[in-house]
C-alpha cells in the first residue's frame, strides 16, 4: 500500500461519522455551541438586571412610555379641551334649494364608502409596529452603552409628544375634512349630520401624517446616526492605500445614508393618501408633517448627538462618561 493509499484510508476514518473520533468532534462543538448561548443569556440577564437597578434611567423610560400610552386621549379627557363646534356651512335659496361648500363635499373615501390606502390597523403596523421591532434590534445589536434605552425613550417621546400635540390642535380648530357633507351624512331636509361621530370636524392637522412622519424621520435619525457619515472626519489620511479604503468606506456610507431615507418616503406617502382619499386637505397634510418632523428632532435631540457630529450614533449620557 503506498503512502497516498495510507493517507486516503486515514482521511475516510476521519470523515467516517461513526467514528469515535468524529463523534467526539462534534460532542465538543455543539457544548461550545451551547456554552456561547448560556454565556450570551447570562450576559443579557445581567445587563437587564443592572438596568433595573439604575432608577433615574427606569424612570425616564416609564415616563416616556405612559406619555405614549395616554396621548391619543389625554387633550380631551386630562387637558378638557373641547372640539370647536363650526356651524356647518350651506346656503338656502329663494326656491328652497340648499346650496352646500363644495370644497368639503367631496366622496366618503376614494371609493364613495370609507375606503382607505393606509386603514388604522395598517397604519400602526407601519409606524408604530415595525419601528419598534427595528429600533429594538439596533439597539441590541449596536452593543453599545445606554443605546437600547435612548433609542426607546426618544421612540416613545416623539410618538407620545406628537399625538398630544396633534390632538389638541385637532380639538381646538374643529376644521371640516373634504369629505363633511358625506362622512357625517348631512341631511338637506334637516339641514343637521345625521352621524353621531364629530370625527369629520378634526381634518387639521393629519393624524396620519404627523404620526407617520415623526416615527419615520426618528427612524432615519437612528439610522444616520448608526451609519455615522461624519466621524472622524477630522482625521488626516496619508498612505495612499488608506485613502483608497476609505474612500471605499465612505461611498458606502454616503449610499447607506440614502437608503436611509426610506422610512421617509413611506411616511411622505402614507401623508399624500390622505389626500387621495378625500380625509384631508394638503394644508392639513403640511400640518402634521410638520408636527411629527419637529417632534422627532427634539426628541433625536434630547438623547442623541447631531447625526452632523464626530458623535453621532452614541447616546448623549454614553459620551459624556467618556
Amino acid at each position: 500500500m503506498t503512502d497516498n493509499t495510507h493517507l486516503l484510508a486515514l482521511v475516510e476514518f476521519i470523515m467516517d461519522t461513526d467514528t469515535p473520533l468524529s463523534r467526539q468532534s462534534t460532542t465538543v462543538s455543539d457544548e461550545a455551541s451551547t456554552l456561547v448561548v448560556n454565556r450570551a443569556g447570562m450576559s443579557i440577564a445581567n445587563s437587564f438586571k443592572a438596568y433595573l437597578g439604575d432608577t433615574p434611567l427606569v424612570l425616564e423610560f416609564a415616563g416616556c412610555f405612559i406619555l405614549a400610552l395616554i396621548s391619543n386621549f389625554a387633550p380631551a379627557y386630562i387637558l378638557r379641551i373641547q372640539l370647536n363646534e363650526r356651524e356647518i356651512p350651506y346656503q338656502l335659496t329663494e326656491n328652497g334649494d340648499v346650496l352646500l361648500n363644495m370644497y368639503i363635499n367631496n366622496p366618503y373615501g376614494y371609493d364613495g364608502n370609507g375606503a382607505e390606502t393606509i386603514p388604522g390597523w395598517l397604519l400602526l403596523v407601519l409606524v408604530l409596529l415595525l419601528p419598534l421591532i427595528m429600533i429594538t434590534v439596533l439597539g441590541i445589536r449596536s452593543r453599545i452603552k445606554y443605546d437600547l434605552h435612548s433609542s426607546l425613550c426618544a421612540f416613545w417621546f416623539t410618538f407620545g409628544s406628537t399625538l398630544v400635540i396633534t390632538n389638541t390642535s385637532k380639538l381646538y380648530c374643529g376644521y371640516f375634512r373634504p369629505n363633511f357633507y358625506s362622512y357625517c351624512e348631512f341631511d338637506t331636509d334637516t339641514l343637521e349630520c345625521d352621524s353621531d361621530t364629530e370625527n369629520q370636524r378634526e381634518s387639521f392637522p393629519s393624524g396620519h401624517a404627523s404620526v407617520s412622519m415623526c416615527t419615520m424621520t426618528l427612524l432615519t435619525l437612528l439610522f444616520l446616526g448608526k451609519i455615522g457619515l461624519h466621524q472622524n472626519h477630522q482625521i488626516r489620511i496619508s498612505s495612499a492605500e488608506h485613502r483608497a479604503s476609505t474612500s471605499s468606506l465612505y461611498v458606502k456610507k454616503r449610499l447607506l445614508s440614502i437608503l436611509s431615507a426610506l422610512p421617509v418616503c413611506l411616511g411622505i406617502f402614507i401623508s399624500l393618501s390622505r389626500v387621495h382619499d378625500n380625509f384631508h386637505h394638503p394644508a392639513d397634510i403640511v400640518g402634521g408633517g410638520m408636527i411629527g418632523i419637529g417632534c422627532a428632532l427634539f426628541s433625536y435631540g434630547l438623547w442623541y448627538p447631531s447625526v452632523y457630529s464626530a458623535g453621532a450614533g452614541n447616546p448623549l449620557q454614553a459620551e459624556l462618561e467618556r
